[in-house]
């Protein structure tokens, strides 16, 4: 998918927010999708990366958006 191609070139790239951004983007769609297994490995490194960036604003969305779903 294009999601995937875009975590991977942000990955190569160092981009790390972007990265995690897009992971958390791909796992919540997945989610929705009732992919659930598919999403977890996504979220929980959206989620890992959030919190190491300290980026607490984006986990909060996160967890925001997937209780929506």
């Amino acid at each position: 998918s294009t999601l995937r191609e875009a975590i991977s070139e942000f990955g190569q790239w160092g981009a790390t927010p972007y990265m995690a951004r897009t992971q958390a983007e791909l796992g919540a769609w997945l989610v929705d999708q009732g992919r659930a297994e598919e999403a977890t490995p996504l979220l929980d490194a959206a989620r890992t990366t959030f919190a190491d960036l300290g980026a607490s604003a984006w986990l909060e969305e996160l967890e925001l958006q997937l209780a929506t779903l």
